[in-house]
């Protein structure tokens, strides 16, 4: 059997009447209290209706500050996206990078009365190695990270990059790897790789807009192709 439990409506009425009850019962007749009664009973009915009524007619909160719709189709997007990074890991695109740039020069030379647009020129070509050196090069640069920390770098430049010097065909610029040995800060290295020693460096984008001097065209190394070291302490990298 259900047993009924009194609201806090009810509570109160029910303390009104004992009040009641207590100051004025020798001036009251029965009919008089049942009278009270029953008129505060149905008062404390009409105020549990009204109490539900508002409790009915207020809106249900929203989940999360979103529609069901809107939360349906978070969930949507949240499974695609995880979906594709499944595939771009499977793949091996984790951490790949793609970059590059075209450099077209205009370069005139007055000791030759020579001028004109350098571009992707080979390198036998018009003085390559005397007055435009690495300008006018497209260059396309792929650089992987894996989460080992080993470094994979293909770096193309036809007609533009050191491989162009060692045979006058080869688009290769730069093919290497960097494998951390203790630390990141301390790196195994092999492959071909453009010089890093001197003063100015080989890529057009690093330098200013001016041709390189003979002793960097004729007297400084073109690139290493071997293995060797990379240590890395503060601002200082010594390679080898």
């Amino acid at each position: 059997m259900k047993l009924w439990q009194p609201t806090v409506l009810a509570q109160a009425a029910l303390l009104a009447l004992g009040a009641s009850f207590a100051s004025g019962a020798a001036a009251q007749s029965t009919a008089d209290l049942v009278k009270e009664i029953q008129e505060l009973k149905k008062r404390v009915a009409e105020l549990e209706g009204k109490q539900k009524a508002d409790a009915a007619a207020k809106p249900a909160a929203g989940q999360w500050g979103m529609t069901p719709e809107q939360a349906a189709e978070f969930n949507r997007i949240a499974v695609k996206t995880e979906a594709m990074e499944d595939a771009r890991d499977a793949m091996g695109l984790k951490n790949l990078k793609i970059s590059g740039y075209m450099d077209p020069t205009f370069i005139y030379n007055k000791k030759q009365d020579t001028a004109g647009f350098q571009f992707l020129n080979r390198v036998e070509s018009d003085g390559y190695n005397y007055d435009n050196s690495y300008f006018g090069a497209a260059v396309l640069d792929f650089t992987k990270e894996t989460d080992s920390g080993t470094r994979w770098r293909l770096t193309l430049a036809p007609n533009r990059g050191v491989g162009s010097v060692f045979d006058g065909n080869s688009p290769i610029h730069e093919a290497s790897v960097s494998v951390p040995i203790t630390d990141l800060q301390t790196r195994f290295i092999a492959g071909q790789i453009p010089d890093w020693s001197g003063y100015e460096y080989l890529q057009p984008t690093l330098n200013k807009l001016i041709t390189h001097n003979l002793l960097f065209d004729f007297t400084l190394p073109t690139a290493y192709t071997g293995a060797g070291m990379e240590i890395t302490s503060g601002k200082w990298i010594v390679k080898g």
